[in-house]
Order: C-alpha cells, then sequence, then structure tokens
C-alpha cells in the first residue's frame, strides 16, 4: 500500500512537472513569436524645393519630375533610397548642397536622416547628374506613425 501511495506520488509529480515544462515552454515560445512579428510601419511624404535654375527628375532624360518623394512604409533601424537626376539649368557650375527641413512631427528629425552621395560636388552648366537619396531611420524610434519633410536643394554658384 506504501508503494502503491509512493508511486502514484511519482508519477503525479512527474506529470505537473511535464505540464510546468510545457506551460513554460508554451510561454517562452508565444513570446518569442510576439518578438518576431512585431512590426512598426510609419506613413511618410517628402516634398522637394530647388532653385529655378535646377531641375529635378525621376529620370535621366528630364522628362519626369519630382514633386514629391513618397518613402513608403519605412521599419525602424532601416534605410530607405530613391534615385533623382539634377539638371543644371543655368549658365553657371554650381555646387549643390541637400538637407532635410520642416519635420512634422518635429521630433521625426531626432531619430531620421536624410543623406545623399552628390552634396557638396560640382555640377556643370546644362548637365545632369545621378544622386541616390537615403532615408535613415533609428531603431529606437518612437511615437512616430506618419511623417513629412521638405527637402531642400541648394546650388551655390
Amino acid at each position: 500500500m506504501v508503494r502503491e501511495k509512493k508511486r502514484s506520488i511519482e508519477r503525479l509529480l512527474i506529470v505537473v512537472t511535464a505540464l510546468i515544462t510545457l506551460s513554460l515552454a508554451f510561454l517562452s515560445f508565444h513570446s518569442i513569436l510576439g518578438q518576431i512579428n512585431q512590426t512598426v510601419s510609419i506613413g511618410s511624404q517628402g516634398t522637394i524645393e530647388t532653385p529655378p535654375e535646377i531641375g529635378v527628375y525621376w529620370d535621366i532624360n528630364c522628362s519626369s519630375p519630382v514633386v514629391s518623394v513618397d518613402w513608403g512604409t519605412v521599419e525602424p533601424g532601416s534605410m530607405k533610397n530613391h534615385t533623382i537626376y539634377l539638371e543644371n539649368k543655368g549658365n553657371d557650375a554650381v555646387s549643390l548642397r541637400l538637407f532635410a527641413s520642416n519635420w512634422s512631427p518635429s521630433n521625426a528629425s531626432n531619430y531620421m536622416t536624410l543623406s545623399c552621395d552628390f552634396a557638396g560636388q560640382t555640377v556643370d552648366a546644362q548637365e545632369v547628374v545621378q544622386i541616390l537619396l537615403t532615408l535613415s531611420t533609428s531603431s529606437g524610434i518612437e511615437g512616430i506613425v506618419d511623417f513629412s519633410f521638405d527637402i531642400i536643394i541648394d546650388a551655390v554658384v
């Protein structure tokens, strides 16, 4: 009788241990899956402002003007690129400077940066150059669902 009770208790302990182990495994698995499947979607929009002697286009033939850049969905810690073409319509060579302005919300600039691969270089009169715009987003971005900013391109003679 004592032996049977002892076996019953051992079986019960095995079942309880197995249930606890399975419960912990399930909770851990659920927690891991929850972390893997979490995504953040950030909407965006950007407007380009340029001096009149600079044209901004989507194509090298300068037939499709860029009015706005849609960055689409931006993931935290990611980079998005857009290729544009700048045409110096003026009679003098210019040095280009590009920067972002008028961020909305204003704290978006704490988490996002705009850069290009051509700033500071000279563009001859009537020359068309390809420029890669890159929007980088911090992995620590918080509290921003939609954003917008203006892309300012200065041409210095």
